[in-house]
């Protein structure tokens, strides 16, 4: 889709880089007075702003930053507001095709409206909305992927301060900088974003699919429902303590000691459930190539299978190293699928050493294994390709709102 001939050998420089010398380069403010699009407003602060008991189970939603996730919208995790509530507000009023970009707090999530059910939508002090007013100047969808790019988001942490406290209030985004080439361009440019968004979504049901099969099956391999071909013998019972030894953690490191550019994994439990740091040190980290375990969270229930090279956060996770009775692999998919009561903060561990499991033979065991391992298999390779085509959109976002790539004009 690249046109070598439409590289502008002319640049102008700004604050978002070097862009071609024809597009337009100003502020949100200019966007304003220009009639391009409608004044940016957020929700209504101070007195005005709705209670906690104005919430009601179904109604008008009430967005707040922790809503945008990923650049979508997730209205199913809003407050809701009675009409008459809303209808009493001031401001903040969003309607279906409006880019919503999140300011105070959590900085720079961006989202567009979907198509609502309700007049309009209502947005709390975290949340600013940009609509478009003159169609033939801007495209809605342009000022979302400028949003997203990496150089606008850099410059919104920066004039945000950062951290948990971060806040960039509507006077400050008024002077925000803003680019963009002719309509005709920016509606090419998010065609080509939409096409690699498709393949995306397309990929993303499809590893979401994968895991719910893969989770019924294993529902049914681990409790006997389903016996594999030429397996009949009857199951046998132990207790935890019987299937798994307790291994005592390593030290482990603490978050201000984690290395991005590291080449050895963190474990922990804090982060949302996933591998959440590197490290370059060997010194408190842990070979377990030869001999697997099951690193368990005792806090978030964090349940991961460990075959090589790992450090640890400093935090309450817990080693399981099989014994005779057990494969290690099959003990991770049977601890996995077991189910332990919301008990609360580090309790997961006590109803687990007291739970009694009915497992298989060690050869049907390891038969199941094969399954099981087959089917994460196939979801890695399209976690994979689902990474490829997010890092290719990625770089076409960063280069395409910013004129490094120009799209042909026949597209």
């Amino acid at each position: 889709m690249i046109n070598k001939k439409l590289q502008q050998k002319v640049k102008q420089h700004t604050i978002l880089g070097l862009i071609p010398a024809e597009w337009w380069f100003g502020t949100v403010q200019d966007l304003v007075d220009q009639e391009i699009i409608y004044k940016p407003m957020d929700g209504n602060h101070g007195s005005i702003h709705p209670k906690a008991s104005d919430y009601v189970d179904d109604g008008v939603p009430f967005v707040m930053a922790n809503n945008i996730i990923d650049g979508k919208l997730d209205l199913s995790s809003c407050s809701f507001l009675t009409q008459e509530r809303a209808d009493s507000l001031q401001k903040g009023f969003s309607k279906t095709g409006d880019i919503l970009l999140t300011h105070k707090g959590s900085v720079g999530g961006t989202a567009v409206v979907p198509g609502i059910t309700t007049p309009y939508l209502m947005l709390t002090p975290q949340v600013t909305y940009y609509r478009a007013k003159d169609f033939e100047k801007i495209e809605p969808l342009f000022i979302k992927a400028l949003f997203m790019s990496e150089r606008f988001q850099a410059l919104l942490e920066r004039l945000s301060g950062g951290g948990t406290r971060a806040y960039i209030g509507i006077t400050a985004q008024r002077l925000l900088p803003f680019l963009m080439p002719s309509v005709v361009e920016q509606k090419r440019i998010v065609r080509v974003l939409k096409t690699w968004d498709e393949a995306i979504g397309k990929l993303d049901r499809m590893i979401e699919l994968k895991k719910d099969v893969k989770k019924g099956l294993m529902q049914k391999l681990l409790t006997g429902e389903l016996r594999l071909p030429g397996f009949s013998e009857k199951w046998k019972s132990y207790e935890f303590l019987e299937l798994f030894d307790v291994l005592k953690k390593p030290t482990g490191y603490k978050s201000e000691d984690y290395n991005p550019e590291g080449a050895i994994p963190i474990i922990d439990q804090s982060y949302h459930k996933r591998i959440s740091g590197y490290t370059d040190e060997i010194e408190n980290s842990y070979d377990f190539s030869n001999k697997a375990v099951v690193v368990f969270g005792d806090h978030s229930r964090v349940i991961k299978y460990i075959n090589g090279l790992v450090a640890f956060g400093n935090d309450g996770i817990k080693l399981f190293q099989s014994k005779d009775s057990i494969k290690i692999k099959f003990g991770y998919y049977l601890l996995k699928n077991y189910r332990i009561p919301e008990t609360g903060y580090n309790r997961h561990f006590k109803y687990l050493e007291n739970a009694v499991f009915t497992i298989p033979s060690t050869k049907e065991q390891s038969s199941i294994e094969e399954v099981l391992s087959a089917s994460d298999a196939e979801i890695e390779i399209l976690k994979n390709k689902l990474k490829c085509l997010r890092d290719q959109k990625k770089y076409l976002l960063n280069n395409l709102v910013t004129g490094q790539i120009r799209t042909p004009e026949n597209l």
